[in-house]
């Protein structure tokens, strides 16, 4: 329940936005008549066919052939590059300490996961209706990531690895040797409706829709000790996955300002709440002696099918855009370059445990995925 009172000011103010800026009108938005270069007003509509599909940018666009024959169903392709960073809470490898002075039981520091950029994509399709400035539009989000952390320590020497993935055990020994490996992959459908809304030289869009969104994640941590004096339980294997599907209701705000030469800022904002199914937790554990035999009660598996909650999810992004027609102004193109940040909150469900005989509770809570990086986006109205 507090996850849902935490999302619920940012929905409640996006609906507020929409509800408001919905009912503007465009009388300041210049018309296609007055704005229209003289050698081309033969070739397009009358201005009352075409002051109802003022462009965000508040810039005059004849309308294509379709329009003017048939009422005025312009579509909408963009395509996308992302170039994102993926961050998330609760994911540190453990605990590199020094052993020397034995006043200490831990002086250490952590062992976090390093991660980088990696490409993905969306496309997009959409449609402007012939009326009072309405669009809707489809977009899909491409994003595959895999992230490694390893740590090698002198074997006997004054430092030792304390593992932060494994269920800790009366005979669990330190470690020189770690590595992890974490993969994520996210698969993103937003469909949305809204409303463009000119004010001279900034432009509003309004949107309300609905989001689909499939995250799978995997961890894979391994332990080695290669000293001989922990014969029974050299190695230890901890696995993990979280998968989980989500759909529910998202709202935002597009803002945009004209700064002349067909330049423009913008910023956009958006927030979602989504029913969400963790279909697959999986924890499994296993502990193996130098020679690769596996150790006698050192497995460990727990599983958790079909686990409900509500996830919210927040979206800001700030760039620059530039916007031009061409062929008789019958065609408009647009580029965007923007830099954004996202929290998909709580949706680190990864497991850690007390020990593997008295407690079955988990010791790590919750944890938010982050992701930032560049998105540029190339679109055709036509």
């Amino acid at each position: 329940m507090s996850l849902f009172m935490k999302g619920c000011p940012w929905l409640a103010v996006s609906l507020l936005s929409v509800s408001s800026l919905i009912g503007l009108n465009n009388q300041n938005c210049p018309s296609y008549k007055d704005s229209r270069p003289k050698d081309s007003e033969a070739k397009c509509a009358p201005a009352s066919t075409c002051e109802s599909t003022c462009k965000p940018v508040c810039q005059p666009k004849c309308p294509p052939a379709p329009c003017c024959d048939t009422g005025c169903w312009d579509l909408i392709a963009r395509g996308s590059f992302i170039y994102w960073q993926p961050l998330q809470e609760n994911m540190e490898l453990g605990i590199v300490t020094d052993t020397t002075d034995s006043l200490y039981s831990v002086h250490g520091h952590e062992v976090n996961l390093n991660t980088h950029y990696k490409p993905g994509f969306k496309v997009g399709l959409g449609m402007n209706f012939p009326n009072d400035n309405w669009d809707t539009a489809l977009d899909y989000t491409w994003f595959r990531s895999n992230q490694k952390k390893s740590v090698s320590l002198v074997v006997d020497g004054p430092e030792v690895l304390l593992p932060a993935w494994l269920i800790p055990d009366v005979t669990s020994p330190s470690y020189f040797e770690g590595r992890e490996e974490w993969r994520l992959h996210m698969d993103l459908l937003d469909w949305a409706i809204g409303k463009k809304c000119c004010c001279s030289s900034v432009s509003f869009y309004p949107f309300l829709g609905a989001r689909a969104a499939w995250i799978r994640q995997n961890i894979e941590a391994d332990y080695l000790d290669e000293s001989t004096h922990n014969l029974f339980q050299s190695n230890i294997s901890v696995t993990q996955r979280s998968h989980s599907w989500g759909v529910g209701l998202r709202s935002g705000l597009n803002a945009n300002w004209m700064v002349g030469n067909h330049f423009r800022f913008y910023g956009e904002g958006s927030g979602d709440i989504l029913y969400t199914q963790y279909t697959n937790q999986r924890l499994h554990q296993e502990g193996s002696t130098a020679a690769g035999v596996l150790s006698t009660g050192s497995l460990f598996t727990v599983r958790q099918k079909n686990a409900n909650y509500l996830r919210s999810h927040l979206d800001l992004e700030l760039g620059f855009g530039w916007g031009t027609g061409f062929c008789d102004s019958c065609w408009h193109v647009d580029f965007t370059a923007g830099y954004g940040f996202q929290v998909f909150f709580d949706q680190n469900m990864f497991r850690n445990y007390v020990d593997n005989r008295n407690f079955a509770k988990s010791i790590a809570p919750n944890g938010n995925l982050y992701i930032h990086g560049l998105t540029t986006t190339l679109q055709l109205d036509f």
